[in-house]
């Protein structure tokens, strides 16, 4: 009679056991870390788990996978380089979060939520610093330049995003140049300054 007693508290406690790990144990994956915060200060999980209680804790999830970002600056968006000029500019970024306690930390603090997503938060945040790194790279060099100097060109444009994007807790994985060429004429609005010097040119 005991031993069955024993035998059903043992399943109980081991079911209670069970419900609580699963409902109370953030664990980190390969796809994902675990950022904590709360009761013994914040921690950063990229193996294994932790007790994350209500109340006391808040857990956050930051995705650990590598996402492309393109940007695409042509028709009206187009870069103007060196020679007064307009070029067509796409170009692709492999961008994930840096794999150090810091960078997740970091990526999760300057993301919030939005890490978990991963891809879609990144491309949202680097928007403007690509636009701008691609323009700022184009306009010391000539069109034909940046075709001829592709590597050069996509470089320094990786340098400059690779700054701003540890800033924000990411890595800069690969960057590169997909295509550039000589904007349609018909895209270019004569009375804006740029342009016009585009259209005389």
């Amino acid at each position: 009679m005991y031993w069955l007693l024993a035998l059903v508290i043992f399943a109980v406690v081991l079911a209670v056991g069970v419900w609580f790990l699963q409902r109370f144990y953030a664990k980190a994956t390969l796809e994902s870390a675990v950022v904590r915060t709360g009761l013994g200060g914040r921690r950063v999980l990229v193996d294994g788990g932790c007790i994350a209680l209500p109340i006391v804790h808040q857990t956050q999830r930051v995705s650990m996978q590598t996402a492309a970002v393109k940007a695409v600056r042509t028709g009206q968006e187009a870069v103007l380089t060196a020679d007064a000029l307009r070029a067509n500019i796409t170009m692709e970024f492999e961008v994930r979060v840096d794999t150090t306690p810091e960078g997740i930390a970091t990526a999760a603090q300057a993301f919030g939520h939005r890490i978990a997503r991963g891809g879609d938060a990144f491309e949202d945040v680097l928007a403007g610093p690509l636009a701008n790194a691609i323009q700022t790279a184009a306009a010391a060099r000539a069109l034909n330049d940046i075709h001829m100097e592709r590597a050069a060109f996509t470089a320094e444009v990786a340098d400059m995003v690779r700054e701003h994007a540890a800033r924000l807790g990411l890595d800069l994985i690969t960057a590169a140049l997909i295509s550039v060429d000589q904007s349609d004429f018909a895209q270019c609005d004569e009375n804006k300054k740029f342009n016009a010097r585009v259209i005389r040119r």
